[in-house]
């Protein structure tokens, strides 16, 4: 049997779509499935310009319409009803390495590879330095932190410039772990996502997360209650240097926050979980055809 997988880039390319792709096509391939990748770059690389050019074509309707739809959050599946019309038929979550993201312990030796301050409490930001991910929340947030608090920014492009922070730009994957491991929290004000990579990642190495409460957060916060209080629904700047400050002061609650999540992503998120609910919907799928 063939599997077509289409991309928006080719899995080469840094980003969320690209990781998914990644994994499904080695998922596939194990399971002894013929797979092939159609990219379809010749898209515009601005989310609206994309949503345009599927509109104008009419590709929404040619790939959606009789089709078994698959998201990757009910907030997801919520949209797709909302702005396609169209029905999903299956949820599936983002899934990462748990054998690769995981708890270190080598906090300042971490840091002193990357040339991070070793006596900062260190606030992590990782995605592209633009609107939808908060940058201007950040730009709020960051001039309010004490002197002993700094943000380590990995962006995907070009390097931006913010007080109190470090920029790091396009950071080889393998190194990603690692970075998750030297920082003390990680930090999302983000306007729309639908499954995290970043945020799963962050969860799986065990570093406390303060995100806003939209895609796949939301299930978080409905899951583990004692997570709800870092996924906020407020955008607002000073209640996010709140929560900074409040993680800053509680060693303990940072352990117990660490711990908790990834307990959560081992419950739902793992590679494992990932594709046993793939297989089972393409085998159906399958069977269903027969």
């Amino acid at each position: 049997m063939k599997i077509a997988i289409v991309a928006l880039n080719p899995p080469t390319v840094a980003g969320g779509a690209e990781r998914a792709v990644f994994y499904l096509q080695k998922i596939f391939s194990e399971a002894g499935f013929e797979v092939g990748i159609l990219s379809c770059s010749c898209f515009s690389k601005d989310y609206k310009g994309i949503l345009w050019d599927l509109r104008r074509l009419g590709a929404y309707r040619l790939s959606g319409r009789g089709k078994t739809i698959v998201s990757v959050s009910k907030s997801t599946a919520e949209g797709v009803k909302r702005y396609f019309k169209l029905k999903t038929h299956a949820v599936i979550e983002n899934a990462v390495d748990t054998d690769l993201f995981k708890p270190r312990v080598e906090k300042n030796q971490l840091r002193k590879r990357f040339g991070l301050p070793v006596n900062q409490f260190l606030g992590l930001f990782v995605g592209r330095a633009e609107y939808g991910k908060g940058i201007d929340i950040l730009q709020k947030i960051v001039p309010q932190l004490d002197s002993e608090t700094s943000l380590i920014m990995v962006l995907s492009g070009k390097k931006f410039t913010l007080e109190k922070s470090f920029c790091l730009c396009n950071v080889p994957y393998i190194d990603m772990p690692l970075l998750y491991s030297a920082c003390d929290f990680f930090i999302l004000p983000s306007r729309y996502e639908g499954c995290s990579f970043s945020v799963i990642e962050a969860m799986a190495s065990g570093l406390p997360i303060l995100i806003s409460r939209v895609g796949h957060t939301r299930e978080i916060s409905k899951k583990e209650s004692r997570l709800a209080e870092f996924v906020l629904e407020d955008l607002d700047p000073d209640l996010f240097v709140k929560k900074i400050n409040q993680l800053k002061n509680n060693e303990k609650l940072r352990r117990e926050l660490g711990r908790r999540e990834r307990e959560y992503v081992l419950k739902n998120n793992s590679l494992e979980i990932f594709k046993e609910k793939w297989l089972n919907l393409v085998k159906s799928l399958v069977a269903d055809k027969r």
